[in-house]
C-alpha cells in the first residue's frame, strides 16, 4: 500500500481535482461543480488554503478553503438568496502574505 500525502495543491492537480468531486460528488449537476477556472481562482486568491491528498501523484483527496471577514460570516442571510450580501457579490479579502485580492 502506497503512503498518502497531504500537500498545497499546485496548478497542475487542477484537471485531477476536477474529475475527483465529479467521483465524489456525482448527483451534481454540472452548474453545481467546480470548473478548473474556479480552482484556478482559488488556488490564485489563498494558496496556502488549497490542499490535495495524493497517493503518488494522483489526487485522492481535496480540501478548499477561504478567508472572510467576521462582518462577512456573521452577516445575515438575505431573503433571496440564502447567503449574505457580501458573499454573494463581490467581495475584497486580505491573503496571508498581506495583498489584497478582488474575489
Amino acid at each position: 500500500m502506497s503512503e498518502i500525502v497531504i500537500v498545497n495543491t499546485r496548478p497542475e492537480h487542477i484537471d485531477q481535482l476536477v474529475q475527483h468531486q465529479r467521483i465524489c460528488f456525482p448527483t451534481l449537476a454540472d452548474h453545481e461543480l467546480m470548473r478548473r477556472e474556479h480552482f484556478e481562482s482559488q488556488l490564485r486568491i489563498f494558496p496556502e488554503g488549497q490542499h490535495v491528498a495524493l497517493d503518488g501523484e494522483r489526487v485522492v483527496g481535496q480540501s478548499s478553503t477561504f478567508r472572510i471577514s467576521g462582518a462577512v460570516a456573521f452577516a445575515p442571510p438575505t431573503p433571496t438568496t440564502g447567503s449574505s450580501p457580501e458573499i454573494s457579490s463581490s467581495t475584497t479579502i486580505r491573503r496571508a502574505n498581506g495583498s489584497m485580492a478582488q474575489i
